[in-house]
């Protein structure tokens, strides 16, 4: 399944190159390249995860072993982060505090493995009941209900306190790509099909367009917000029928028995490695303000702030493959800091 590698070998990079933009450059968030980054990449990885996390007949995940992939070393690289962060030189405006750290959605960065461990937890205890349910609409339609049901119990009854030390708001958004994987890999030969259907792929990537737009441009049509709490939900759903659909074919082309090609072996390996290079790669940003106003003189657009971001982008990936390298001689190391499990070299 190459195809799932090559996604978030993607994911990843736009990961980067988003934080480029918003850590190394700061302040042009408006940059339609980075609206588009944010929506885009973490829905992915979500539903990838999602998509692996099933096992057959929903069997309940193995709990120990992905808090020790994703909790550990995500403490322990906050943690770091922590301390190195005001040696940095990074204008981000981060509080590295104990109490900003906790009391803080993001956790100034490294929100990925925490939230995604909370929405295993949560499958967790959903598993035991979808397998007595056992009729697929029953399944998809309380699975549908419970997600909207949390999402209205975070609304109403969570104090803004504790939705933030939690990251409540997350886990509710990012808990739909993760049920649709999930329950796409149970009926896979369906979702197969469906990305080999040139119809699907159409209808897919007209809705992940139009509400990625109506999402990124929510304050200048006002006229969506009634709409605004379906539109992620719709994205979160089209896109990945989209995305798998692209590299399906590309894979095909790419990965054949005679010949595998360059782009396609980087792109597999910043997938396989994709953790990895989320934990480390704060560490080797660094600052580049003086680009702020020459991206402002040309309006933000998307070829400057491509030709900016992904050149630092590449270097700073790079540089924490090599990083990750080193640390793969250690399995001590290669858990605690980059969530590797029975750790091989490559």
């Amino acid at each position: 399944m190459q195809h799932f590698d090559v996604i978030k070998g993607f994911a990843i990079f736009l990961v980067v190159t988003g934080h480029v933009l918003t850590f190394c450059i700061r302040d042009i968030d408006r940059a339609l390249l980075f609206k588009f980054i944010e929506l885009v990449h973490m829905p992915m990885f979500f539903f990838i995860s999602g998509y692996f996390s099933y096992k057959e007949g929903f069997a309940t995940p193995r709990l120990l072993n992905r808090f020790r992939q994703l909790v550990i070393p995500g403490a322990v690289m906050l943690w770091l982060w922590s301390l190195y962060f005001p040696h940095s030189g990074l204008q981000s405006p981060l509080d590295m505090s104990w109490d900003g750290i906790m009391v803080n959605e993001y956790k100034n960065g490294y929100w990925f493995p925490f939230v995604l461990f909370a929405i295993i937890l949560i499958y967790s205890l959903l598993a035991p009941i979808l397998r007595k349910l056992g009729n697929d609409v029953v399944q998809a339609v309380f699975t549908a209900l419970f997600i909207l049901g949390a999402t209205v119990a975070v609304n109403l009854f969570a104090t803004p306190y504790i939705t933030q030390l939690l990251s409540l708001g997350l886990i509710t958004q990012f808990l739909v790509p993760f049920m649709f994987g999930l329950f796409c890999r149970h009926h896979s030969r369906l979702f197969n099909s469906m990305t080999t259907r040139p119809a699907c792929y159409t209808a897919s990537l007209l809705l992940a367009s139009l509400s990625l737009f109506f999402l990124a441009y929510r304050w200048d049509y006002p006229w969506t917000q009634p709409l605004q709490p379906w539109l992620m939900p719709l994205f979160h759903l089209s896109l990945p029928i989209a995305a798998v659909t692209v590299a399906r074919r590309w894979c095909a082309v790419s990965f054949t028995p005679e010949h595998t090609s360059r782009s396609a072996r980087i792109w597999n390996l910043l997938g396989r490695e994709s953790l990895a290079i989320y934990l480390l790669h704060y560490f080797f940003l660094f600052p580049l303000p003086w680009l702020q106003e020459p991206l402002r003189n040309a309006a933000l657009d998307v070829v400057p702030t491509l030709i900016v971001a992904v050149p630092v982008a590449a270097v700073i990936v790079a540089v924490t493959l090599a990083v990750n390298y080193l640390i793969s001689f250690s399995p001590l190391l290669s858990q605690l800091l980059t969530g590797q499990l029975n750790r091989q070299k490559q």
